[in-house]
């Protein structure tokens, strides 16, 4: 089976990144997962519904995913990962991943994590693309080391004055 490639999306604040992943989702092919990066506190959130209308920890997509990798019982790891991730997700990561100001065994522990995450949802799903629009350049550049060989497109919105989604 091939494995299906991850596209991600980026970009600011209203810049229609959100309605872009909404139509690319509703293409039967493609996977939209929306902000990914959401995904972990969404499952730890117990009445958080997926947009298939059941509750996160009954979907079928997620439920497998959830058990695993986000489940805040598993000690340590959880928080863990959930401070890498809002450490190597922040804006101002872009300089410390431009200049490799991060520990080594921090990002691959990261790499790891998310691969884990797309290797899940690849056995989850019959999608022949993953759509992840966490929007956030950070995660973009991490993405981007670990998952270069599934990782199809990345694409920037931005909007102009006019209301127009530039790609």
């Amino acid at each position: 089976m091939n494995r299906p490639k991850v596209i991600y999306i980026m970009g600011c604040g209203r810049s229609g990144t959100t309605i872009l992943d909404i139509i690319l989702g509703n293409h039967s092919g493609f996977l939209s997962l929306g902000e990914l990066n959401n995904a972990m506190d969404a499952w730890n959130k117990k009445k958080q519904v997926c947009s298939c209308g059941l509750p996160v920890r009954q979907c079928r997509i997620w439920k497998n995913v959830g058990h695993i990798c986000f489940r805040s019982d598993s000690g340590g790891e959880y928080y863990k990962i959930s401070k890498y991730q809002k450490d190597i997700e922040r804006q101002i990561s872009i300089i410390k991943h431009i200049l490799g100001l991060y520990d080594p065994s921090m990002i691959h522990e990261y790499h790891s994590y998310i691969y884990n995450i797309f290797r899940l949802l690849e056995e989850s799903s019959s999608a022949k693309a993953i759509i992840d629009s966490s929007k956030s350049v950070g995660r973009a550049l991490a993405l981007l080391k670990k998952c270069q060989d599934r990782c199809s497109d990345h694409s920037f919105g931005k909007r102009s004055p006019r209301g127009i989604l530039f790609l």
